[in-house]
């Protein structure tokens, strides 16, 4: 089980650029920052307001977030990849902040 299955079918409140990074909000108070490159696949990130998160697939490389309308968010996970020791933090209310390294 990955820990971003605890935001699943959680709808996008809200996203911005924050530095260098991407930031997530979701209705139901977590937020996903992703630090790591990464590209949208079939959609644009201006379209990601109140879409739902309806899938995640990780694997040693990547990680995806599969967005209903078929927006889709490819995370590099490679090791090459990282720009700092952290590759995405998740935040939830009342849980401690689980941090990709």
């Amino acid at each position: 089980m990955s820990a971003l299955d605890a935001i699943l079918e959680s709808e996008v409140q809200s996203f911005s650029m924050v530095d260098d990074y991407l930031q997530i909000n979701f209705t139901n108070g977590s937020i996903l920052n992703i630090y790591n490159p990464y590209i949208v696949t079939s959609g644009n990130l201006s379209e990601l307001d109140g879409k739902k998160l309806s899938a995640v697939l990780e694997s040693s490389s990547k990680i995806e977030l599969n967005f209903s309308g078929f927006l889709n968010i490819s995370i590099d996970m490679r090791s090459e990849a990282y720009n700092g020791p952290e590759a995405m933090q998740l935040i939830r209310v009342d849980y401690p902040a689980v941090i990709w390294s």
